[in-house]
């Protein structure tokens, strides 16, 4: 059996990507280098979370994805 090395004190780094999800009003938009096919699962948390909103993805002529709100 392998022994797994335990590491102290290695710090938490922070979020690569900030989406502006809360901050958007509808017909805003963004683009991101991330593919929808993973943009997809973010798109849906916050479809969720606020059902108020809605957000949908494409991909972009960059092959990235952009998000809309539409509501």
């Amino acid at each position: 059996m392998t022994k797994i090395k335990i590491d102290k004190d290695i710090p938490i780094p922070k979020a690569r990507n900030s989406y502006p999800f809360t901050t958007m009003e509808v017909g805003d938009s963004f683009c991101t280098a991330v593919p929808v096919v993973n943009m997809s699962g973010t798109v849906n948390y916050y479809n969720h979370k606020w059902p108020n909103r809605k957000f949908i993805t494409r991909t972009s002529s960059s092959g990235g994805s952009r998000v809309w709100r539409t509501k």
